[in-house]
């Protein structure tokens, strides 16, 4: 099964990503959605929301590479803080 699934994501590593993103995402919403109460329904707002996060962890690491490369790529900043700085500074100041 697991050879199998590797195969999948070898042979279409995009088309992986998509079908596993939504398919975390909306089944993660499904709490929220159906009226579950809690905690059903924060956590699958969490959850879905980082829905594309989690499958590309997933089909990293059924892709056979490194996840914590991947972690890593993530983490790399490579812009000056003070643009960090205008970015959240800008849609605030245009919102009035």
């Amino acid at each position: 099964m697991n050879q199998q699934l590797r195969g999948i994501v070898d042979a279409h590593p995009v088309a992986a990503l998509f079908v596993l993103a939504y398919a975390i995402s909306w089944v993660a919403w499904l709490g929220p959605i159906l009226e579950l109460g809690e905690p059903f329904g924060t956590l699958g707002y969490l959850i879905g929301g980082f829905g594309p996060a989690l499958a590309a962890l997933i089909v990293t690491w059924l892709a056979s590479d490194s996840v914590r490369a991947w972690a890593r790529q993530i983490t790399d900043w490579r812009v000056a803080p003070r643009w960090y700085l205008a970015a959240l500074a800008a849609p605030s100041s245009s919102s009035r």
